[in-house]
């Protein structure tokens, strides 16, 4: 018999897909009226659409790990995750 999980650990696990997809979803909604403002020429509108799925194919294995081989006493996810929650709030 598999081990049940929390309510609260469920909870966690929709919203923290919950803010990835609101991300997302700004990211796309905001994307082409930024260029735009910037006076970006239309031909580079795909380069912004690649690069990030491209920077993550290849930067999240390295995060990875890192994250891995970690030894904060906060564990070895959260460091990362809060850097680059700031990194994202900035």
């Amino acid at each position: 018999q598999r081990p049940s999980k929390s309510f609260w650990v469920i909870l966690r696990l929709v919203l923290f897909v919950l803010v990835i997809e609101f991300i997302e979803a700004v990211e796309t909604a905001l994307t082409v009226p930024i260029l735009t403002s910037l006076h970006v020429d239309e031909s580079y509108y795909s380069m912004a659409w690649l690069i990030s799925p491209i920077l993550g194919f290849f930067f999240q294995p390295i995060v990875g790990m890192w994250s891995d081989t970690c030894k904060c006493q906060w564990g070895r996810r959260r460091p990362f995750i809060l850097a680059f929650a700031i990194g994202a709030y900035i």
